[in-house]
């Protein structure tokens, strides 16, 4: 007489249970992978609008170089220097002086960059349709099913569906924010993974 007696592994069983009472591993994953898919539809632009005619005019006339064409050091950079270096504490006129040494630094800089003929770049060589976007996504999880993504620009919603803004101006729709199959396929895997580990 043949006999099979099976021996239950209580522990791996265990294991298995306890992860998927607690699926918060596998929804921070999840979490994490569809904010990066949204950032990654952003710096691509596959199939957005592009800027309008007016903006991309504005952008090509805009130089990234950090001082004026008078070679004064730009108000938007002075401001963002002579802040963090607040932050930092210490006086009021440490920080002026530390600025003013940063500041002769970077006119130095574009003096011989200048010498050299290096040309500037234009805003219009690097900005994208979206580019004050990107860095804007927070992904959270939500108790213990839920998982939100979303962009804390106020007006990246507009962006998202198309729609009118103020004093009537349309915006395009530049999607970013949707699930496709594909990533459905991704985040049951994730959760396979966090349940039984990954295959090797």
């Amino acid at each position: 007489m043949l006999r099979f007696r099976w021996i239950e592994e209580r522990k791996p069983l265990a294991e298995l249970v306890t992860r998927a009472k607690d699926p918060k591993d596998a929804l921070k994953r999840i979490a994490g992978f569809l904010k990066a898919k949204a950032k990654q539809r952003m710096e691509k632009g596959e199939g957005f609008a592009p800027l309008a005619p007016s903006t991309q005019k504005k952008y090509a006339a805009t130089t990234m170089s950090s001082t004026t064409k008078r070679g004064t050091v730009k108000a938007g950079v002075r401001r963002k220097i002579f802040g963090n270096l607040k932050k930092k504490g210490g006086s009021i006129d440490d920080a002026r002086a530390a600025a003013a040494k940063k500041y002769k630094a970077i006119i130095a800089r574009a003096a011989r960059r200048k010498k050299r003929g290096v040309a500037e770049k234009r805003k219009s060589d690097v900005a994208t349709p979206l580019g004050k976007l990107i860095g804007a996504f927070v992904a959270k999880v939500v108790g213990k099913r839920r998982v939100t993504v979303e962009n804390k620009v106020p007006w990246s919603g507009v962006h998202n569906e198309g729609g009118t803004v103020g004093h009537g101006a349309k915006v395009p729709k530049r999607q970013y924010l949707f699930i496709t199959s594909d990533d459905l396929d991704e985040a049951k895997q994730i959760v396979l993974d966090a349940l039984f580990g990954k295959a090797k």
